[in-house]
């Protein structure tokens, strides 16, 4: 691209080249912590929204490590579960959206990192969810594929998120230009009357 068509159309089209690189697998080095972190994230948060709303019901949880205990059943905040899949996917959809909308690389890089925060929370709301359909409902929503579907549908919330945020830092480039055009003219630039 760089011998046939020069700087401006490799540089056009670096996204291209960058994005499959969301495709890679996380190293471990920075796995196993991202992981770790995530499961604490989501157990402790999501055990400080549950234990004190469950408990107006008198329904009583404890937290044991990554598990909270309640009493038709464990949640345990698994590995798996702990949103490294949704995080990789989140940011690629964030890095794709920042693309699509025509972020320049500050914004496109705030919308990645922003992405992080939203995967965590969406991450303590599929297992907040997961305690009261357990509580309320029934236990055998919230596993096999109950438990994939409630997964897939938090993707999508979290999709959702995304494009939300980034449309609070994206603002709106119709009525930026709109109030460019519509501006009064200078006083330099007016015409004057002789």
């Amino acid at each position: 691209t760089l011998a046939r068509l020069g700087w401006l159309r490799l540089r056009a089209a670096a996204f291209c080249f960058v994005f499959p690189l969301f495709a890679l697998p996380i190293p471990d080095r920075i796995l196993v912590p991202l992981q770790d972190n995530l499961q604490e994230v989501t157990t402790t948060a999501a055990f400080a929204v549950l234990a004190p709303t469950l408990d107006l019901f008198g329904v009583d949880a404890a937290r044991e490590g990554y598990v909270i205990a309640l009493p038709h059943g464990k949640l345990r905040v698994e590995e798996a579960c702990s949103g490294v899949r949704s995080l990789s996917a989140l940011t690629a959809i964030a890095a794709f959206v920042a693309f699509f909308l025509g972020f320049g690389p500050a914004r496109g890089v705030a919308l990645v990192l922003l992405a992080i925060p939203v995967v965590a929370s969406v991450n303590v709301l599929r297992v907040v969810l997961c305690g009261y359909i357990q509580e309320g409902i029934d236990a055998k929503y919230v596993r096999d594929e109950w438990h994939e579907a409630l997964g897939f549908v938090m993707v999508l919330v979290g999709l959702v998120l995304v494009l939300g945020v980034a449309r609070v830092i994206g603002g709106d480039p119709d009525a930026e230009g709109e109030a460019e055009e519509d501006a009064p003219l200078s006083r330099e630039a007016e015409p004057t009357a002789a």
